[in-house]
């Protein structure tokens, strides 16, 4: 299984520790503009490869997961789709669904590999 994983901040870090305690040989790549944080998750063993930019999505993942604040996420989404292969998912950890759902229909119609989601996590506290 390899998913790349966009925003690599509290929930998608931790979306990647659950992926790999569930698959430990599933191959993780992290996205994350800040350099510090895709050390961290090299450093961490979060991730086999962290980038900067989503133009390094391999195009045979299997799963994206936009774990980003929304508008961020809905920034992403024109450059993922056209990047991607053709078997890619898409998902999103956004704290909404309207403004993504509403915006892949409107601008992506033919695109049906977009799965809104929305995770079941506590807070902020530990």
């Amino acid at each position: 299984m390899k998913i790349a994983i966009v925003g690599f901040g509290l929930m998608g870090s931790s979306l990647a520790r659950a992926v790999l305690r569930a698959n430990p040989d599933a191959h993780i790549i992290a996205i994350a503009h800040n350099e510090k944080t895709r050390q961290a998750a090299l450093d961490l063993n979060l991730c086999s490869k962290a980038f900067a930019s989503s133009h390094d999505i391999p195009k045979d993942c299997d799963w994206v997961i936009l774990s980003a604040p929304v508008n961020i996420n809905i920034a992403q989404i024109d450059k993922i789709i056209n990047h991607i292969g053709p078997n890619t998912l898409i998902t999103d950890l956004g704290s909404t669904k309207e403004k993504i759902a509403n915006y892949v229909a409107a601008h992506h119609p033919e695109f049906k590999r977009f799965i809104p989601a929305h995770p079941m996590a506590g807070s902020e506290k530990s």
